[in-house]
């Protein structure tokens, strides 16, 4: 029994009203989506566009510094030209660069990644697509890191245009940094071009609704953060963390209903 903040009765008269307000579920609200997003603006939205080179893992990650000047649109670390280099983002994927087929280019290995700052934290579904943009060269592999750590993985051999789509149920604390990686497989460059995009929504459905934080505990912290979202109360506000975590049962605003389900996530404390 959670009594970390004395709200006990609170609770058991929340709990009493539940038959009174609607106590359902509704679809997820959208966090993020690389798509929709993209923008030349490092940072807005959360968004971020660069690579890996050297080490090859997310503490590596540079900002590109150019936008627009391999082609329209596009993130990249050069120009389109011999001495430079392949790596780029769009806003349907990207292309590495490699120390094979460079054509010219720096031979150099660099990963093009895609990263989104998860500033409000929380339970999230991550879907999206991974698919060569072009039918040639010896393929990539796509990959997907969680505050450094890998979560998914999946090659696509050169001649993919359909490839697969990936689903991925996560906790993230606030300030969470997810990056998705195009890696040139084998340093080999040459066609590279993918599509890797993804989408983000809040999943109110998961097992522990109400840890905002992601320790596996409804405790005062989360009822701190729940409390800041209540007294808000429309998830359009402007200073509503993204995707309305605390809406727990997605009807656009935070009010009691959506009390009465965080106080059962907050009486039993430990998460399942």
């Amino acid at each position: 029994m959670n009594t970390g903040c004395g709200c006990q009765s609170v609770v058991r008269s929340a709990l009493a009203a539940c038959a009174i307000l609607f106590c359902s579920s509704a679809n997820a609200t959208a966090i993020a989506d690389s798509q929709a997003d993209y923008s030349g603006v490092q940072g807005q939205g959360g968004w971020y566009y660069g690579f890996y080179e050297g080490t090859l893992n997310p503490s590596g990650f540079q900002q590109f510094p150019l936008f627009g000047t391999f082609a329209p649109n596009v993130w990249s670390r050069s120009a389109n030209a011999p001495g430079g280099y392949w790596t780029f983002i769009n806003n349907m994927g990207g292309h590495p660069s490699g120390i094979q087929g460079a054509s010219g280019r720096i031979a150099v290995i660099n990963w093009a990644v895609r990263r989104f700052v998860f500033a409000a934290g929380g339970n999230v579904v991550v879907t999206g697509q991974l698919k060569k943009a072009q039918a040639c060269g010896s393929g990539v592999i796509g990959r997907i890191f969680v505050n450094g750590a890998e979560v998914w993985t999946q090659t696509i051999q050169g001649n993919d245009l359909v490839g697969v789509t990936y689903s991925l149920q996560l906790c993230l604390p606030p300030g969470s940094i997810i990056d998705w990686a195009i890696d040139p497989r084998n340093g080999e460059e040459t066609c590279d071009s993918s599509v890797f995009d993804a989408t983000l929504v809040a999943d109110n459905s998961a097992p522990c609704p109400g840890d905002f934080t992601c320790d596996g505990e409804v405790d005062d912290d989360d009822f701190a953060a729940f409390d800041l979202a209540y007294n808000l109360f429309d998830c359009a506000d402007a200073a509503m963390p993204p995707g309305c975590p605390a809406d727990l049962n997605n009807d656009g605003f935070v009010d009691d209903a959506d009390f009465v389900l965080f106080a059962l996530a907050y009486d039993a404390l430990i998460c399942p």
